[in-house]
């Protein structure tokens, strides 16, 4: 638990769709108001070239002590990855399906809002991951990612083939239809998935899971936050392979390509209400043990 004296302005966000959460909305807007709070406003758009971008993401970051997103997990990952530089604290509203990170029902949102605005909350730390493509000796393109990122085929049903190294140190060679590295956020999306484990999501670690690897001996690998992945492209493919941040931005790659996967400088910080509990997630939206 702590202190919400600092929340003063506060960012409240939320996808634009042809049926934007209006109610939802005017509800977070009444009581941001009764609480006497300065309220500056985004949307997550989808562009022309089919990308989401958070408007007014730098007035958002460096102006505001809290941000409520009203969504679902994606519309979450969204802002905040694009508010990482600036380690804003995050909240989200349900209004998505799973929401396994936006953990607010809109049926208990202000009396949630109301216990967290008093300073009855949980706050977490996680860590995010920087994602390069490194082309020729040269970096030609970067991006975050706070629950995976995933190097896979996608127009084809032939295997990706690449090596992968840690730290310099060569780890292994496979076929297979691609490769997540995922932070402990991530663990319970794709990576989960695909077979990897769960690991807590305030442990410093990274995870790397295999997509349908050719062997069954290629197994999910759990490894230091500190560690370097690198990913190389080893040969020329049916068709050329993809690197995906979170399911949203994606890049093509090519033979000789390599992506370098390491620990964010930046982290990622989650409001919760103070009766969150993790574990009880687990068991409610993943039946995890049941």
């Amino acid at each position: 638990m702590s202190n919400s004296n600092s929340f003063k302005t506060i960012g409240l966000v939320w996808k634009d769709t042809d049926t934007p959460p209006q109610r939802e909305i005017e509800q977070l807007s009444r009581f941001l108001e009764q609480r006497k709070c300065r309220v500056l406003t985004g949307l997550v758009v989808l562009t022309e070239e089919r990308k989401l971008v958070l408007d007014n993401s730098e007035l958002l970051g460096e102006e505001c002590d809290l941000i409520i997103a009203a969504g679902g997990d994606g519309t979450f990952l969204m802002v905040a990855r694009s508010l990482l530089p600036y380690e804003v604290p995050l909240l989200c509203v349900n209004l998505g399906r799973l929401g396994f990170l936006a953990d607010i029902p809109p049926n208990n949102m202000v009396k949630a809002l109301s216990g967290i605005f008093d300073g009855d909350f949980i706050e977490e730390s996680r860590i995010a991951l920087q994602a390069s493509i490194i082309s020729n000796g040269e970096e030609i393109y970067t991006t975050a990612a706070v629950n995976d990122a995933v190097v896979n085929k996608w127009n084809s049903s032939r295997m990706v083939e690449f090596e992968t190294y840690v730290d310099g140190r060569f780890l292994n060679s496979q076929r297979s239809d691609g490769l997540i590295i995922a932070t402990p956020t991530g663990s319970t999306a794709y990576a989960f998935s695909a077979g990897g484990p769960i690991i807590y999501p305030t442990m410093d670690a990274i995870l790397i899971v295999p997509i349908c690897p050719h062997t069954m001996t290629v197994r999910p690998l759990v490894l230091g936050a500190d560690d370097v992945i690198e990913v190389v492209i080893t040969s020329e493919n049916w068709e050329p392979p993809n690197i995906t941040c979170d399911g949203q931005h994606t890049r093509g790659l090519n033979a000789g390509s390599r992506v370098r996967i390491v620990r964010s400088e930046r982290r990622v910080r989650l409001i919760h209400p103070a009766s969150h509990d993790y574990f009880e997630t687990l068991r409610a939206k993943l039946r995890w043990g049941a």
